[in-house]
């Protein structure tokens, strides 16, 4: 079993055309890290309790009013903001926006951070994983050895220990590729004052077309946990990621006809709720797809604005996603165990 992960890791790493796409993003974050500035630090202001007081009632009614939500969905939409009034109260009591940050200066190096950084490694990761599985899983099919690897049961069974590897391996270059731009982005932008600030500090908002609200989220998280967690969901997000390429892979052993199924399925994911009728539950629950839940990125662990409607989106979607995925990983590799190759 190790042996075996070792040769398919061994095949992942002998890819020239994988190893230059880690290094092109390595290098694409580095030049972003250096143009983008350093960190500069705000003046010496003293910060409100934004939360004392604050109604999240009037945010979703707001929302409900925009996205002309009736019925029950306009009552969805009330019962999260319910129960997002519950926890800004207890920030309130904590004094989660007493926490300074970087001050005024916080909305842009917060953003600099989760939203410019974070999301070109998420995005980054989704990719590794899917050039890593994909190779993979079609490795014996470009190479012309596929009729002979699986003509037996336990040639068939190869199939799942390429899907490991390939996990393994897109996991470790994810994480490679973080730490080696996060140790830049950090040498550049003093963040050793604030790890321990709440990321829910009033100099924190969040700019809406149609209104400003503070950051709110779901728990207390500081700066580094909040960082973490953002890490961890983007990890989920990868596992998905290969387990839907791991469905398509057996299915379609060219990689690149494979490829361009898996990025068609991301398309019509990202198109459809947005032609579905906006009151209809399938338009929101498209939010907790794969594509749709790496769009929503920036918004992760808050109340996500006006077209989510549920607390803890990312986590549940997920939770969610990885259970109807791997279930149609281990459909195809039933399937896959049984047909005749052409």
């Amino acid at each position: 079993m190790i042996m075996l992960l070792y040769l398919e890791a061994k095949k992942i790493l002998a890819s020239r055309a994988i190893l230059l796409f880690f290094v092109l993003c390595l290098g694409l974050n580095v030049f972003n890290i250096l143009d983008g500035g350093r960190t500069e630090h705000g003046q010496t202001l003293e910060p409100e309790n934004v939360f004392d007081g604050y109604d999240t009632g009037a945010l979703a009614e707001l929302y409900i009013n925009r996205r002309s939500l009736t019925g029950a969905r306009a009552e969805d939409m009330r019962a999260k903001y319910a129960a997002m009034q519950i926890e800004v109260d207890q920030k309130a009591e904590r004094g989660d926006a007493l926490s300074p940050y970087f001050t005024d200066h916080t909305p842009w190096e917060h953003e600099k951070l989760f939203h410019s950084a974070m999301t070109a490694l998420c995005t980054q990761g989704i990719l590794l994983t899917v050039l890593i599985t994909l190779y993979i899983l079609g490795f014996e099919n470009l190479n012309r050895t596929e009729q002979t690897v699986y003509a037996t049961k336990t040639g068939r069974r190869l199939m799942a220990r390429k899907f490991a590897a390939a996990v393994a391996m897109s996991l470790g270059a994810y994480l490679l590729l973080t730490a080696l731009t996060l140790s830049l982005y950090f040498s550049r932008n003093d963040f050793s004052g604030v790890w321990g600030d709440n990321v829910s500090s009033g100099f924190n908002y969040v700019r809406e077309v149609f209104t400003v609200k503070p950051f709110m989220t779901w728990r207390s998280f500081t700066v580094l946990t909040y960082l973490m967690a953002v890490i961890g969901i983007t990890v989920g997000l990868m596992v998905c990621f290969a387990l839907a390429c791991f469905a398509v892979g057996t299915a379609v052993r060219n990689s690149y006809i494979a490829f361009l199924t898996v990025f068609a399925a991301a398309c019509s994911l990202i198109v459809v709720p947005m032609i579905l009728p906006g009151n209809s539950l399938p338009a929101f629950a498209f939010m907790l797809t794969p594509m749709w839940l790496w769009l929503k990125q920036p918004a992760w662990f808050t109340d996500g604005g006006f077209d989510i409607l549920w607390s803890n989106f990312e986590t549940w979607g997920v939770w969610l996603s990885l259970a109807v995925l791997t279930l149609s990983a281990v459909l195809a590799a039933v399937n896959f165990g049984k047909k005749e190759l052409v």
